[in-house]
């Protein structure tokens, strides 16, 4: 198992099965997300790993451990990594998403605005992340001898 961050365990069983009943609705939605072009996987990592490590230990390693979706939680929680295909589907499907309300003549110019600013600011967050983790330098032979 990688390196993974604590857990945050939730005090009471009420909060505990409410985090893991949130944790699981993120995970179907995050396979969901992988299927539908639309539908966004990452947040719903993102939510479905919070979740477990406030609700389960077991189902926090079982997460940080899926051969597809762990090494792109770990990447995130380490170096705050959005991967450039994740990159291009969310601002794509943002430029859509505005395009077809824009289209639409069902909103007034003031929503349009706001939506379009929190959009821009969105897209701008992810386009600033990083894409890969940084390369590690390699260790320098010992010349001590």
């Amino acid at each position: 198992m990688t390196d993974t961050p604590t857990t945050r365990l939730s005090k009471t069983v009420a909060g505990r099965t409410i985090w893991f009943v949130i944790g699981w609705i993120a995970v179907v939605l995050a396979v969901a997300g992988a299927i539908l072009p639309l539908l966004p996987t990452t947040p719903f990592l993102l939510v479905a790993a919070l979740a477990f490590s406030r609700s389960s230990e077991r189902w926090r390693q079982w997460i940080y451990n899926q051969e597809v979706f762990g090494p792109m939680l770990i990447a995130w929680e380490r170096h705050g990594v959005i991967p450039m295909i994740g990159k291009v589907t969310a601002v794509g499907a943002m430029i859509m998403s505005f395009s077809v309300l824009t289209f639409s003549g069902k909103l007034p110019i003031w929503a349009l605005a706001l939506i379009g600013i929190t959009l821009a600011a969105v897209a701008a967050f992810i386009l600033t992340r990083p894409s890969r983790p940084p390369v590690e330098p390699a260790a320098l032979p010992d010349t001590t001898s």
